[in-house]
């Protein structure tokens, strides 16, 4: 915990109490609510930044007219009149247990922190309600809303919904109809029927009808949940290895690559620096003549190889475009039949098969946020993250799309251009799981041993110069042409040629 996640003295104590209060309690529940990686973040803002309702305790923007307006829809008046006993004070007591749920400390207070969870818990349980038995059709305002509701620092706990829920049934006075319904065990049933419903209208995978996944009662919120109807919800014969993610070591290795490129470059500066300054002390023209050269430039020989070497863990993987695959590698293209994720080639049949994706507006931020949660969570799956690579691997252009489209695996209205720019937009992860890199290699193997993609590999390779080979021999010959300047400012080569020219003439004579 460092000092900056703490606004005031007050709130550092606060902490402190917090922590002694309820050690045990932040001990044996695990968070799961994350802040997103600042490098996901920064190369789309937009996919992790809610843009239009802020909910739970990262996003607690002022409270605005939507959620007023879903207060009075579902609650009735009795019920709104005592809003602080009914819900604020029964959410207050769940404080430690809200605390925990969230990666990063919560600088609220216990008053703060309940009634932001009480209104914004009352607004989640109206939008689910309106996906209650399915929604009929689903508009624009929908999806904007979808696409915020979904994002991983947008979360709220469910046992926050689970308990309002609970508040608002004991307070309907109908004993019968408490008696019916099984407060508790069937309020579980009700909530996650309706976040059924939610996730199967905005999922960009097709979800099953039902959810058969082994686990809690009850997930800790709404981005888990549709993750795990996406990634362990499968009706498959045989039994698929799950390969456990070691996403840290793995971000930790990118970020040690980082700062020593950082330092790399600052150790160049330092000596660019101490070899300007001790030049100008002196006054020989060999001292004078090091100043001039083109340190810069030479410098930049040495920066230009520490680049490289940064980006070799987010480039794109190895792998032939969709059009390489079914045109050059006579490879054709399959839905998944199963649900869930499933990426299989099938070496006789010549047959690679691919999961239907249902592509909207609010897709590319849903699929962004599933994946940082998967990197995030400690105990996910790479699943969705190869996935996704896979997919910004074999996607290049509106025609890859095209060709998925009519195959009937890629199900959209939106333009081709911008699925194709939104798959080659997403920043790309260090690892995948083990049987979908076998399959690309399977690919690229097919690809490599191709005479037509032989044929333009030896010519690129042999025949025709790399960019970065012809940038180095620029740069050479730049820095040549720059320290011969600099050698004849020093050294006057021009009042020496023409004292020379003017010797040979007077001989000459």
């Amino acid at each position: 915990m460092s000092a900056k996640e703490f606004s005031t003295n007050k709130s550092e104590r606060r902490w402190v109490h917090q922590l002694k209060e309820h050690f045990i309690v932040y001990l044996e529940n695990p968070p799961s609510i994350f802040r997103v990686p600042k490098s996901l973040r920064d190369s789309n803002p937009e996919s992790y930044i809610p843009q239009h309702v802020g909910i739970g305790a990262y996003h607690h923007f002022h409270i605005d007219n939507r959620k007023l307006e879903a207060l009075k829809e579902i609650l009735k008046p009795e019920q709104y009149i005592n809003f602080k006993s009914l819900i604020v004070d029964r959410v207050e007591d769940l404080e430690p247990a809200i605390r925990s749920c969230y990666s990063k400390y919560l600088d609220l207070d216990r008053e703060t922190l309940a009634w932001s969870m009480a209104i914004d818990g009352v607004y989640m349980l109206h939008l689910l309600r309106s996906y209650s038995g399915g929604k009929g059709s689903i508009g624009i305002g929908d999806r904007n809303l979808a696409q915020d509701i979904m994002m991983l620092e947008n979360q709220i706990p469910c046992i926050v919904l689970k308990e309002i829920w609970n508040a608002l049934l004991l307070s309907c006075g109908d004993d019968h109809e408490i008696e019916e319904k099984k407060e508790g065990e069937n309020c579980v049933n009700v909530l996650l029927s309706e976040m059924l419903y939610f996730c199967k209208a905005h999922s960009p995978v097709d979800l099953p009808n039902e959810a058969h996944f082994e686990g809690d009662a009850i997930s800790p919120h709404l981005l888990h949940y549709m993750y795990n109807l996406i990634v362990k919800n499968w009706s498959i014969g045989e039994a698929m290895q799950m390969m456990q993610s070691d996403v840290n070591a793995a971000a930790d290795y990118t970020n040690a690559i980082e700062e020593e490129v950082v330092n790399d470059e600052v150790t160049v500066n330092q000596f660019i620096q101490c070899i300007r300054t001790a030049a100008g002390l002196a006054q020989r023209k060999s001292f004078r003549l090091v100043a001039n050269l083109p340190l810069n430039q030479i410098a930049s020989l040495f920066e230009n190889g520490n680049h490289r070497s940064k980006t070799v863990g987010v480039e794109e993987i190895r792998i032939p475009s969709v059009s390489d695959i079914h045109n050059v590698c006579k490879i054709k293209f399959r839905v998944w039949p199963y649900s869930g994720i499933g990426i299989r080639y099938d070496d006789q049949k010549k047959i690679l098969y691919l999961p239907m994706i249902r592509l909207n507006t609010d897709s590319e931020a849903i699929l962004r946020n599933l994946m940082a949660y998967e990197i995030t969570s400690r105990s996910s799956t790479l699943v969705m993250v190869s996935y996704v690579d896979f997919m910004c691997g074999i996607i290049n252009t509106a025609a890859d799309v095209e060709l998925l489209k009519g195959k009937g695996i890629i199900i959209s209205e939106l333009e081709s251009a911008e699925i194709a720019e939104t798959f080659n937009g997403i920043r790309k992860s260090a690892r995948m799981r083990s049987d979908v890199e076998e399959t690309v290699e399977k690919l690229q193997r097919i690809s490599d041993n191709t005479f037509s993609i032989k044929t333009c590999t030896f010519i690129k390779d042999h025949l025709i110069p790399s960019k970065s080979t012809v940038q180095c021999i620029l740069t050479i010959l730049m820095v040549l042409l720059l320290t011969l300047q600099s050698f004849c400012d020093i050294y006057d080569c021009h009042a020496r040629s023409s004292g020379m020219m003017m010797i040979i003439k007077n001989s000459s004579s």
